[in-house]
């Protein structure tokens, strides 16, 4: 929605009201998009042995396309599945199947996956679309966005972690499943939340033509919506999504009680695979009206095995995939808040050091503006050019330098008074660095670095 100029006509700053963690509005731009021809050029084909020892084959892609199981469906969608032909043995490697990892590992961000179909409710067959962390699993974090297995008819998004990590699981339309994320303490099923929409899984899904999933992953929280086809924001439709102004209550609201999401969530890559029976589908099938559930031995393998034409409906098929990157709304947020505690900030600075970064600019400036009360900061008639000095800042630590101007793009600044504006910088970075934000920031310099340009837009347009 719109809002008013952060600077106001007098040219002081609007004041800080008391912050929580669901005031923060942010905006997103497009970083990156997974669609038609392209699709297959932003994963790799994972071919080792399934990790969740799943009767599975998990193929390169010429042998997917040799086989008939990846390729386009009509209007140029992704489309891939598992192989539909072949009768095994029970002792064989597994069948057929495609699991596709994103080459890019991102932190934070809005995440649009639009499905036409997914596999189905099928006896045997474990899907999921998830987004994993580049260590040892589960150092860095999963978040399984789609997951369901056997003849499942609603969604479960689930996280896995390393310890103290519980969720509150708040503010969303879904049923929690467990609290606690520690795969060290919570077991290897993590934190979960349910759905009871049945146009968000497997059958069901497909019949409805399929719709988007969407995640929002910031430093307090981590979110999770499904809209059904015809129920798709506007927002989304539009190109310029924005969950705050359309997207209603998350299924899942994975919002961090006793959990730092920025240190148990790091460098995510997205993943597609379809895999059979394993550490989950497996263990359960027993349980299930399938057939051979009540065989006795391994009735899933079995099954898998011997029935190839079962898995027709076994199918990814995929319209795009858009990733947004993240930036901090400063005009909806400040004119949204007012006066904020500086005390109780400096205590709790680990939980908002951001909003800390924010306040320390608000009041330098207003500090600033109220010295240069009766003197125009900026003289249309003189300008000084401070890009050609390549002034480079030290951000966060001292192996970490950040070129304030973005890599020598020009920022002519007319200002007589280029001396005051650069201490007014070096006094926020010395406030900065003081309060050893280092640990904290280090997944935030996409975000300082917006800080740092919308406060010089804000000088010069003064």
């Amino acid at each position: 929605m719109p809002c008013s100029r952060l600077v106001g006509p007098s040219g002081l700053l609007l004041a800080l009201l008391p912050l929580t963690a669901s005031a923060v509005s942010y905006s997103y731009s497009l970083q990156d998009t997974y669609a038609g021809s392209n699709f297959y050029d932003g994963f790799n084909f994972f071919t080792d042995s399934d990790p969740t020892h799943g009767f599975v084959q998990y193929v390169d892609q010429a042998t997917a396309i040799s086989s008939g199981i990846l390729g386009y469906g009509t209007g140029n969608t992704a489309k891939w599945g598992v192989d539909d032909t072949t009768v095994l043995y029970a002792n064989s490697t597994g069948r057929q199947s495609v699991r596709l990892e994103g080459k890019v590992n991102y932190n934070h961000g809005l995440f649009l996956a639009d499905i036409k179909h997914m596999p189905g409710s099928i006896c045997g067959v474990w899907p999921a679309f998830w987004t994993l962390g580049d260590s040892t699993w589960p150092a860095h974090g999963e978040l399984d966005i789609i997951e369901g297995v056997n003849m499942a008819s609603t969604n479960q998004i689930a996280a896995h972690t390393a310890p103290n990590c519980t969720m509150k699981f708040q503010n969303q339309t879904g049923w929690a499943n467990g609290y606690d994320c520690a795969v060290s303490t919570g077991g290897a099923a993590g934190c979960a939340t349910g759905s009871n929409d049945q146009t968000g899984y497997g059958d069901g899904f497909n019949a409805n033509g399929g719709g988007v999933y969407a995640m929002q992953w910031t430093s307090e929280f981590m979110k999770v919506w499904f809209f059904p086809r015809n129920a798709i924001p506007a927002s989304i439709s539009s190109g310029s999504p924005s969950p705050s102004l359309d997207f209603g209550t998350p299924v899942g609201n994975f919002d961090g009680g006793s959990c730092d999401i920025d240190s148990h969530f790091i460098n995510h890559r997205m993943i597609f695979d379809t895999t059979f029976c394993g550490d989950w589908a497996g263990s359960v099938y027993s349980s299930t009206s399938c057939p051979l559930a009540g065989s006795g031995g391994n009735g899933c393998v079995d099954y898998v095995a011997g029935n190839p034409s079962a898995f027709t409906e076994a199918y990814w098929e995929v319209n795009y995939i858009k990733v947004f990157s993240e930036t901090l709304d400063f005009d909806c947020f400040l004119q949204q808040h007012q006066a904020l505690d500086f005390d109780l900030v400096k205590q709790q600075q680990q939980q908002y050091s951001l909003y800390f970064l924010i306040l320390i600019i608000n009041q330098n400036l207003n500090q600033h503006y109220q010295q240069q009360a009766h003197h125009k900061l900026i003289k249309q008639q003189t300008h000084h050019q401070l890009v050609n000095h390549k002034t480079h800042y030290e951000l966060i630590n001292h192996k970490t330098h950040f070129d304030i101007f973005n890599h020598k793009t020009h920022f002519d600044i007319f200002n007589p008074q280029t001396h005051n504006l650069l201490l007014l910088i070096h006094k926020i970075i010395h406030k900065f660095q003081a309060y050893n934000f280092e640990q904290v920031f280090q997944h935030h310099f996409f975000v300082v670095k917006e800080i740092i340009f919308v406060f010089f837009d804000f000088l010069i347009d003064a």
